[in-house]
Parts: C-alpha cells; structure tokens; sequence
C-alpha cells in the first residue's frame, strides 16, 4: 500500500516528467524543435511549473491524476515483487546452505530482488507510461484498454519495452538498499537480519 499511495501522490510530477521527456529535441534560436519527434513545433511547455499549469488548464485536477491506477498498480508491483523475491531469494540460498548470512548474500539477494520487480512491473510501467503521454484525439479508455491494443498492434513482447533502462535503474538500487537496510538492522538497531 506504501508504494501505491506514494505513485498516487507523485502521479503529477511523473505526467510532467514523461512530457517532457517525450517532447525532446534541440530548440533552434527562434524557439523550434529541430529534432526528436515534435520536430518543426514549438514546445508545449516553457518549465516544470509551466507543465503543472498547462496539465491542469487541460484537464484539471483529472489530468494531473491521469493513469494514476496503473501507476499505482505499477507501484504495487514493483514493491511486492522486490520484497518477495529478496526474502525468498534469501531463505533458499541459505537453507540450501548455498551462501551464509553476509554481505555477499545481501548483494546477490539485492540483485535477484531488482531483477525481478523490473520483470514483474514491465507491462505495468509500459501501459502507464503510455497512458500518461497519450495526447491523441482516441486516449486509452483504461489501463486494460492500453494493454489490449498494444499486444494486438505490437505483440506481447511490446511490454517488456525499456525493460533493461528499468533494471539499470532499478538493480543498484536494491543491490545497496538491501544490504543496506541489513547492516542498519544488525548494526544500528541491534535487530536480527531481515
């Protein structure tokens, strides 16, 4: 619930980032996009503020919150899967007295752990990235909506699309947060390991 309801709240800033990001490209000097894929237009918003404004302006409250659900859902998954998989990833390599409690433990768990949540949410971080920038004239209906067109348009491997940039941003952080989060229980807190 923690990471749905933290996606929940930074859903707008996550709208912005993935307008801008999108509407990319050089500017010429009389203000133009000279690449990327609004090449020949202006950009639609001048700053971050500017995006807030203009999001709300469009839509409202409702446009900042656009494709808050899979961003949630999104969340949840990444979460879940981390946690799980860095626990159970855990107790078998040591019940299997495959490694022994430590760091080398912690770090191989840490990137079993990010694997996994980058493999569970990839269709979810796809269908909300894609809900979030869609500008058409006929947006997605909903998260489903998004999932059913882009595997009939593109195929099911579709969803998986910007699977390694999410693991390279994902994999070090669970590779340090756990073994981190390890060391602060034992050491800091005098509490057993996760």
């Amino acid at each position: 619930l923690t990471g749905a309801f933290g996606s929940f709240v930074g859903t707008p800033t996550d709208i912005v980032k993935i307008r801008f990001q999108v509407e990319s490209g050089l500017i010429s000097p009389e203000g133009v996009y000279t690449t990327g894929l609004y090449k020949g237009t202006r950009p639609k918003y001048q700053n971050t503020f500017d995006a807030f404004r203009g999001i709300y302006a469009e839509g409202g409250i409702a446009g900042l919150y656009h494709g808050a659900g899979p961003n949630m859902f999104r969340a949840s998954l990444v979460t879940s899967a981390q946690v799980a998989s860095y626990d159970h990833s855990k107790t078998l390599l040591l019940r299997h007295k495959i490694m022994e409690e430590g760091t080398g433990l912690f770090l191989l768990c840490g990137l079993i752990s990010g694997f996994t949540a980058t493999t569970i949410a990839a269709p979810a971080d796809l269908i909300k990235t894609r809900i979030m920038n869609d500008r058409s004239s006929t947006p997605f209906r909903s998260g489903i909506d998004c999932l059913v067109k882009t595997v009939r348009c593109e195929g099911p491997s579709a969803l998986f699309k910007g699977w390694f940039p999410a693991w390279l941003r994902l994999g070090p952080l669970f590779v340090i947060s756990w073994p981190l989060m390890e060391f602060m229980r034992k050491s800091v807190f005098g509490l057993p390991h996760f």
